[in-house]
């Protein structure tokens, strides 16, 4: 039986247009059939619409999709309200269709120690590139694919190894800048323990221990986020990241204390927190990205039971406020002011 879905889809013609504009389409669709009938059916209705049947990829409700998704796995995991854009609006030309030069450039790094075999398996990964939650904050990072595709060579046993973990170690834009969440519908989180073991072939960044020392002995002014007495009335929303926590048990608690719970977004995303250390400009931009969006959907508190998570923003607060252009009228509370305690995993 044929679904109904409402479709927002992504307009811009970069030869004609000076912002994108969106137009909404009422569908009916074949369960059975892949995702990328959808991108057929627009076409046929507006005229102006273009994709690249060739790489016919792009993100659905956040997610990256390809032709092997039907129709009704979209369904059940999105509902009936689409949204479909392109897999880079920086680099969209023609609606979905994008500049990919990007992508084959990025594998020049590896280019002098590859075979073929790795060149065509780079190209496989084409639209993991894309999904990368790293890409959002940072346009000139190497790509998730080319981390995998360097840990395979390794893997297999490249007479190039170290010149390798050479190529990749850009101080802003490599492996040190990825932490791994990848948004690919379905088979991004089969790469994250190759790069996480990618990652583990590199020393920690030496610190001076001295400045380390003097650092700590200066006094901190106005660095942390406000703080608040008490709960009741408040609307709250609650950080799980990477952690292994209860959201119905949090939310049943704040209903408890007269408090309103507030769901977001960016909830499950990772704060930047693994890779503050070295490259901090990145970091700052995610877990602002974070607060950002608990705060605009309307928590004036955002409960945030990993204590190393909590500590981690209260720290950098300011420095987090500071990359993202805004201030953050956003308490940040422990668990245990809701006399909960969890316990989680950190990354």
């Amino acid at each position: 039986m044929a679904q109904t879905v409402q479709v927002r889809t992504f307009f811009f013609d970069a030869e004609k247009d000076y912002l994108p504009y969106y137009r909404t389409f009422d569908l009916q669709l074949d369960p059975d059939n892949s995702v990328v009938s959808v991108l057929k059916r627009i076409a046929r209705l507006e005229e102006r619409f273009d994709f690249d049947p060739a790489r016919p990829y792009f993100f659905l409700n956040g997610k990256v999709v390809t032709e092997t998704v039907r129709i009704d796995e979209a369904s059940e995991a999105f509902g009936d309200k689409w949204e479909i854009m392109p897999l880079s609006t920086y680099r969209a030309k023609k609606c979905l269709r994008i500049d990919d030069s990007d992508f084959t450039a990025r594998f020049a790094l590896l280019e002098p120690y590859a075979t073929e075999e790795d060149r065509l398996y780079y190209k496989s990964l084409y639209p993991l590139h894309y999904a990368s939650e790293t890409l959002r904050y940072n346009r000139d990072y190497i790509g998730d694919a080319l981390l995998v595709t360097a840990w395979r060579m390794i893997e297999n046993g490249s007479p190039y190894r170290d010149e390798i973990l050479a190529a990749i170690d850009d101080p802003e834009n490599g492996i040190r800048v990825c932490e791994y969440e990848n948004n690919l519908f379905k088979g991004g989180e089969q790469y994250g323990e190759a790069i996480e073991a990618l990652r583990a072939l590199y020393p920690a960044k030496k610190r001076n221990p001295l400045a380390q020392k003097l650092q700590s002995l200066l006094p901190r002014f106005d660095k942390a986020p406000k703080r608040i007495t008490s709960l009741e009335g408040k609307a709250i929303a609650c950080y799980k990241g990477d952690s292994d926590i209860d959201e119905a048990k949090i939310a049943k608690a704040i209903e408890k204390i007269g408090g309103r719970y507030v769901s977001f977004a960016m909830r499950r995303k990772r704060s930047g927190r693994t890779i503050v250390e070295d490259t901090p400009k990145t970091a700052y931009k995610k877990a602002g990205a974070i607060l950002l969006d608990a705060m605009d959907r309307g928590a004036e508190v955002l409960i945030v039971p990993n204590v190393e998570e909590l500590r981690y923003l209260r720290t950098h607060f300011k420095a987090i406020e500071k990359a993202v252009g805004r201030d953050i009228d956003l308490a940040l509370e422990s668990a245990d002011r809701l006399n909960l305690s969890f316990e989680t995993q950190a990354a």
